[in-house]
């Protein structure tokens, strides 16, 4: 059949899991977001079996997808289910981040969260990216002075780009400044144990992605507990095995302690005031490229959606869309921005009365209104 034919196109279905808002009782038995991870286990479940009686469905479902407001519930939540999801036969995945942050840099960190905790490799998307892409002077001439969030999301934040941070000898000013606030909140959040050290905490938070039920069991029953029980299916007992795995070699009760621990809770979910130009624009710069660099290394695709972005983010205008400086447009690139895999895309045409021609049209009408041909237009959104 001819390129443009009907004929070339095929359904394809991509099931969505969705971020929700777990509320915190402190007189119930209780860990970080219970409710939506034994949701989300069901819903896995569901889906296997589902699979299991029509099989055909695999043909048509090509994917998985988190989506909703990203304030609701941060990434690692999702990382066992994900790894399920794979085992199903579902292979490729989506998940939106870097659109709603309080701060720009929770938005970055949160996309760090989804390469290393969720684990994307070559061909999985992320869904809009606003964080890593956004010219960092328009995201604090937008904001107000100071941004009230809560100290243990503050703490994360943190910890990764401390990570990322102190490795780079132009930004030891910063990572210094960092650490020492890390040691602050540390001693605010966890009281009574102040000889925690930021070395040992991150070493701890970097196994989030792991089911918390699995990790409480382990630690309570000690050698007891066993991780091929014949309680687990073969997908959770794989889940079981990775919680063993890390117990082999990582001593997890502090993160342990994090989940459930309902005064660490508390005091984590106190509310602090943080500066918006915490740190300055170059080390915000440098800190997304260091992102970039990471999607293009494991080619992670990234989906731009132009007319979202203007609607509900900073932009007033497509003109000031970082789309512009991911095709490397003068006056809009940054000096060592690395090249990454972009897909344009439309979003919610249903909420933004947009379709894919227009928001390829808006990014065009921008181009030319800068003067470049429309050969050089097409070369560049090509």
């Amino acid at each position: 059949c001819t390129i443009g034919s009907r004929k070339n196109f095929r359904l394809a279905l991509v099931v969505h899991f969705i971020k929700e808002e777990c509320g915190f009782d402190p007189d119930k038995k209780y860990y970080r977001h219970q409710n939506l991870r034994y949701k989300l286990k069901h819903q896995c479940n569901v889906l296997q079996q589902t699979l299991k009686f029509w099989p055909k469905l695999s043909q048509w479902i090509r994917g998985i997808d988190a989506a909703s407001n990203e304030l609701h519930a941060p990434p690692e939540i999702f990382a066992p289910f994900y790894r399920a999801c794979k085992q199903y036969g579902i292979l490729h995945r989506t998940y939106h981040v870097g659109e709603d942050f309080p701060h720009l840099i929770s938005g970055i960190r949160q996309i760090i969260d989804v390469i290393d905790l969720l684990e994307f490799q070559v061909g999985d998307r992320i869904g809009h990216g606003t964080a890593i892409g956004i010219d960092p002077t328009i995201w604090i001439n937008t904001m107000p002075n100071q941004i009230v969030m809560q100290k243990g999301e503050w703490l994360l934040d943190l910890l990764v780009i401390w990570d990322l941070l102190k490795i780079k000898p132009q930004c030891y000013e910063a990572s210094q400044k960092i650490l020492k606030d890390i040691n602050i909140i540390i001693s605010d959040i966890f009281q009574y144990d102040m000889n925690i050290k930021p070395e040992t905490l991150l070493a701890q938070m970097k196994h989030r992605n792991l089911l918390p039920e699995y990790v409480f069991d382990a630690i309570d029953n000690g050698r007891d507990w066993c991780w091929q029980t014949s309680t687990f299916n073969n997908i959770w007992r794989e889940e079981a095995h990775l919680v063993a795995k890390v117990l082999r070699t990582t001593d997890l009760n502090i993160l342990a302690k994090w989940w459930r621990d309902k005064d660490i809770i508390l005091r984590s979910k106190e509310f602090i005031s943080v500066e918006t130009n915490y740190l300055n624009v170059e080390t915000l710069i440098q800190l997304q490229q260091i992102v970039l660099g990471r999607i293009a290394q494991n080619r992670i695709v990234v989906e731009t959606l132009p007319t979202s972005n203007v609607r509900i983010s900073q932009y007033q205008h497509p003109r000031e869309h970082h789309a512009l400086r991911w095709m490397k447009i003068e006056g809009f690139d940054k000096l060592d921005d690395p090249m990454i895999p972009i897909s344009l895309g439309s979003d919610d045409p249903g909420i933004f009365a947009n379709d894919i021609v227009s928001d390829f049209y808006h990014l065009y009408a921008v181009l030319m209104e800068m003067g470049l041909s429309d050969s050089e237009a097409m070369q560049k959104l090509s």
